[in-house]
């Protein structure tokens, strides 16, 4: 029995070493900071995505970014100058940085 659980363990170890973490964070401005999240095995990519949202009246503009677990496809979808309107609003995607697991 004991040496089954010490085989559980160590796989079960061995498994987590292999998992992806990407810093988890959203923030208003160019920057923020999180903390690390054990993606799921079907996403593969560290995302971070910059955008501005335009608010009506007056045009305001909040800058924004999020970084997040994703898959390398979806990753990819976004691009760079994409816009998304909503009533009242307007959000532009600026840019999308895709960083795959270093071996």
């Amino acid at each position: 029995m004991k040496t089954f659980l010490g085989l559980l363990l160590v796989s079960v170890l061995l498994a987590t070493g292999d998992s992806l973490e990407c810093e988890t964070c959203f923030g208003q401005g160019d920057s923020c900071t999180g903390q690390k999240q054990l993606c799921s095995p079907d996403l593969n990519t560290c995302q971070t995505l910059l955008f501005e949202t335009t608010v009506a009246p007056g045009e305001q503009k909040f800058p924004s970014i999020v970084k997040s677990c994703s898959s390398e496809a979806g990753c990819e979808l976004l691009k760079l100058g994409t816009t998304y309107n909503f009533p009242g609003t307007m959000t532009v995607i600026k840019e999308v940085i895709c960083k795959a697991p270093s071996s």
